[in-house]
Order: C-alpha cells, then sequence, then structure tokens
C-alpha cells in the first residue's frame, strides 16, 4: 500500500556500475542546491543541445579529465590511479584539500555562426531573470 506510512520508509538506490545514470565519477562540492558533477553512460547526450537530462545535476563529458584536474596538486591522485580505481569498480571518496570554484551558467540563448540559437527555458528562468534585467 503506497499511501501507508511504511511505504515513506523505503529507499531505492542504484547500484554502482557500467550502467549507472551517474556514471563513474562524481563530483560532490558545497552548495545550497545540492548539485554535483557528474559522468554519464549515455555520452550521446553530449552531441544535443538541448541536454536536460538529468535531474538538475550536471553530467561531465570528460569526467574522469575533470577528476584529474581537481587533485591535480594531490601527488597521490594521478590520473593513472583514478583510473585504476574507475576500472576496479571500487566506491573511493577522495577528499579535495584545496578550494574550487564552481560556477554554473544557464543559456537558454547564444550567438553561434552568425545566428542566435534559443533553446527550451526548461527552468522557466527566463521571464524573471528578463525582469530583474529591465528593473
Amino acid at each position: 500500500n503506497w499511501n501507508s506510512e511504511s511505504a515513506k520508509n523505503y529507499t531505492f538506490t542504484q547500484g554502482p556500475g557500467p550502467s549507472n545514470a551517474l556514471g563513474r565519477v562524481k563530483i560532490m562540492y558545497p552548495n545550497k542546491y545540492l548539485i554535483y558533477l557528474h559522468d554519464t553512460p549515455a555520452k550521446s547526450v553530449f552531441n544535443q543541445t538541448d541536454r536536460a537530462e538529468s535531474s538538475g545535476c550536471v553530467r561531465v563529458e570528460n569526467a574522469l579529465d575533470l577528476a584529474a584536474y581537481v587533485v591535480e596538486n594531490q601527488s597521490e591522485w594521478t590520473k593513472e590511479k583514478i583510473e585504476k580505481i574507475v576500472a576496479s569498480g571500487e566506491t573511493t571518496t577522495v577528499k579535495v584539500d584545496r578550494p574550487i570554484q564552481v560556477h554554473h551558467f544557464y543559456w537558454t540563448a547564444w550567438r553561434a555562426g552568425g545566428e542566435t540559437v534559443f533553446v527550451n527555458d526548461v527552468y522557466d528562468l527566463d521571464e524573471k531573470i528578463y525582469s530583474k534585467l529591465v528593473t
């Protein structure tokens, strides 16, 4: 009975592995929106202009390269070591010992090839942003 109180006690999670929607690497960082960066097994989404496929988190095309960059100052974490751990399937948490700034930009229009490109405003923010710009 999904309307019962006991139904609230269930937690569904997808285990790690090659078909996990978050891919092989997840990069967590402090933010009030609980957004994180992650790999994906669905590499074809990077060929799309409109990529609103995730549930608020951000898919990274070259996640292993980004992970290696994030810890490049930590000599024990080489890209080769990261690749080895990923290949093993072992879940590993790495503490980053330097601050890294992450900026998220939400673009629904831009110029490319001399033309203006518009995409769907999936978060319905254009009107709100526009009203702040003209005020």
